[in-house]
């Protein structure tokens, strides 16, 4: 199972992370967390949440995504795609900045 750190969730989803904590508080997604305490999801909640992000783009003709937006630093942890490298879920904190 590929787990990914709510960073990766919005730059691949193309959404602010202040969304996606809407959406979980909405009850549209449910976060696990690891060993530090950081949302974790899986490969399957982010692509049920681009089908539907999609789906309702598709009733609007522009589409909601961002085409042309930067990636994001990426996390400790995360490979290139933002998936967390250790499946069990017990990577250490990242460090304070």
């Amino acid at each position: 199972m590929r787990l990914f750190t709510s960073g990766a969730v919005c730059r691949k989803l193309g959404i602010h992370i202040s969304t996606l904590r809407r959406w979980e508080s909405l009850g549209l997604l449910t976060a696990t967390r690891d060993s530090s305490g950081r949302r974790i999801y899986t490969e399957e909640q982010i692509d049920e949440l681009a089908a539907q992000r999609d789906a309702r783009a598709g009733a609007n003709a522009q589409g909601s995504g961002r085409p042309g937006a930067l990636p994001g630093p990426r996390a400790r942890g995360e490979n290139r795609d933002g998936e967390i490298q250790n499946d069990s879920a017990s990577i250490d904190p990242a460090p304070m900045r």
